[in-house]
């Protein structure tokens, strides 16, 4: 997709790029801003290529304007969620602690699943049967 990314800027004049620039840096900003836990080192490079040339393309200026509207709105995103999240604990205590039981229980679910894969002989094993 970066690639694609930098063909279409570099076919495109400057101010064609221009009302199209935050729509453009927004995965380049996901895959070098945004923490994972997978981070690929080529495509982080990558992506950080195809931001220079963008910023050689149209300026420095405007791409570092575009670059910090994305980063508010992202924050602005996380806030929004988080006191969402806050205020839902308020308002529906008892809906927050299902969502809390079934997060953990996923991640139970999970970990047991990355074990299994880790560790193929613990399937092997049969459960015990419970006498009545």
């Amino acid at each position: 997709m970066f690639r694609w990314l930098a063909a279409v800027s570099i076919n495109l004049r400057k101010d064609d790029i221009e009302p199209y620039l935050e729509d453009i840096l927004n995965p380049i900003y996901r895959e070098l801003e945004v923490a994972t836990t997978y981070k690929d080192s080529n495509l982080k490079a990558l992506a950080q290529e195809v931001l220079d040339l963008i910023k050689g393309l149209v300026g420095r200026e405007k791409v570092s304007r575009a670059y910090a509207n994305l980063q508010q709105t992202a924050t602005e995103m996380r806030e929004t969620r988080k006191r969402k999240k806050a205020l839902e604990a308020v308002a529906d205590p008892a809906k927050s602690a299902r969502k809390k039981l079934k997060k953990n229980l996923a991640k139970k679910e999970t970990r047991k699943r990355k074990l299994d894969s880790r560790k193929p002989e613990r399937k092997l094993k049969a459960p015990r049967m419970q006498e009545h």
